[in-house]
């Protein structure tokens, strides 16, 4: 795939499944795409990163250490989880007004 490729897709996926389109969470998805193609030097964040690109390149084919479970499970642990995590906050006021009668023993 190419860059605007992957950007478009996980841009797409992250707003819908966590419902939220703020540019830091749209930058964040845009630039996690990006990263599996960290393993060559002609894609557009080797070219940024070029002495990681170049190292891994030397070392990895393309598509095979960076494109794996465990490179995903390191970005994922290793990336900045806050920006990702969703807040539920449940107000009293925004719950149905019924009162609660305890049972009776």
């Amino acid at each position: 795939m190419m860059a605007l490729t992957h950007a478009a897709i996980a841009a797409t996926g992250v707003s819908f499944a966590l419902g939220d389109a703020s540019p830091l969470v749209m930058g964040l998805a845009v630039v996690g795409s990006q990263l599996p193609d960290l393993d060559t030097s002609e894609s557009l964040i080797g070219q940024a990163l070029f002495p990681i690109s170049r190292f891994l390149e030397s070392r990895f084919p393309h598509r095979s250490v960076t494109h794996s479970l465990l490179a995903t499970a390191a970005i994922a642990f290793l990336g900045p989880a806050g920006a990702f995590k969703q807040k539920v906050t449940v107000s009293l006021k925004s719950l149905p007004n019924k009162s609660f009668k305890s049972p009776q023993i």
